[in-house]
């Protein structure tokens, strides 16, 4: 399973986390962690979770997009060994003063 980090914004209401971890729990995904607060009235989360290999990102994608895009909110999808890697590439150069 490649775990994958998703970033949700957009104006607070309720069942969002609900339904974000209902597409997810559909698609056999498994929820690692999960980070959200409520920022001047916007709604604001990531999680990291696994999916099975048979799952496609794009069939993913498109769930919550379906699921989301009417509530206004946006999602960003990454997969998280590539954005630990660029995260560690921007603190060293950071560090190094680049």
């Amino acid at each position: 399973m490649q775990k994958f980090a998703l970033s949700i914004l957009g104006q607070d209401r309720p069942g969002i986390v609900a339904r974000v971890a209902e597409i997810l729990a559909d698609s056999g995904c498994n929820i690692e962690d999960l980070s959200q607060t409520i920022l001047q009235g916007e709604f604001a989360a990531i999680y990291i979770f696994s999916k099975p290999d048979q799952v496609l990102p794009e069939d993913l994608i498109h769930s919550l997009k379906q699921a989301l895009n009417p509530w206004g909110l946006k999602n960003l999808f990454a997969w998280v060994d590539l954005f630990l890697r660029q995260y560690r590439v921007w603190l060293i150069k950071k560090k190094m003063g680049s």
